[in-house]
Formats: C-alpha cells, sequence, structure tokens
C-alpha cells in the first residue's frame, strides 16, 4: 500500500466532493439561474463544471488504483501531473487578474494533492 497515493485519492475525493456541494451550491446554481448571461454561456460554464467533477472523481480513482497495486503507477504520474498544471493554472489566474489567494483556494488544494503524488511517486 502505497500511504501517499492513498492519502493523494482521499484528499482529491474530498475536493471533490467539495466542488459538487459547495460549487453547485454558490457558484453553479447562481450561474444557471441569472438572466443576466445568455443560455450559451450558463451552460458552457455547467459543461465545464462537469468536467472538472468527472476529471476530480478519476484522479482520485487513479491515485487509490495505484495506493493498492504498483502496476497502476502511471496513473498516479497522470493525477500529479494534472494537479500540477491545475495548480499552476490556479496561480496564474490568481496572477494575472489580480485575485485574493483566499477567495480562490483551489491553488491550494492541487499543491497539497500534488506533493502528495510526488512524494508517492518517491520525487517528494
Amino acid at each position: 500500500m502505497n500511504i501517499w497515493f492513498a492519502l493523494a485519492g482521499i484528499g482529491t475525493f474530498c475536493v471533490c466532493l467539495t466542488h459538487v456541494i459547495v460549487g453547485g451550491r454558490f457558484v453553479i446554481r447562481p450561474i444557471l439561474a441569472t438572466r443576466e448571461i445568455d443560455t450559451i454561456s450558463k451552460y458552457t460554464s455547467w459543461y465545464g463544471w462537469h468536467l472538472v467533477t468527472l476529471t476530480l472523481a478519476a484522479m482520485a480513482i487513479m491515485y487509490l488504483l495505484a495506493a493498492t497495486n504498483a502496476k497502476y503507477n502511471l496513473l498516479a504520474w497522470s493525477a500529479t501531473l494534472l494537479a500540477i498544471a491545475f495548480f499552476l493554472f490556479s496561480l496564474s489566474m490568481i496572477v494575472t487578474r489580480r485575485l485574493k489567494f483566499l477567495h480562490f483556494p483551489q491553488w491550494l488544494f492541487f499543491a497539497l494533492i500534488a506533493a502528495l503524488g510526488l512524494a508517492g511517486l518517491g520525487l517528494g
């Protein structure tokens, strides 16, 4: 059992649940309810939100599979590279748009997941 991958998988699953519950209530529902945004933009946002949900769920599964069997380490590499990419994108969005770090905590979640993944790969 690779405990680092297990922790990364559990952490990613928790982020996925937070995304679904909190993001659903405070982000995507208000976007869908507003009349100030056109239908195409609303449903493009809704579609993207679901893609993030599916990606997070897949990442959690990748880590959990790798945690239980080393033959799945390539999945952990993939999930870790995604976590690093999401971390870097979050940081770049915050910096370039001059946003507040605490208003967009995704960077921290992905940094932690990436660090756990790197530790599981023996790189952290």
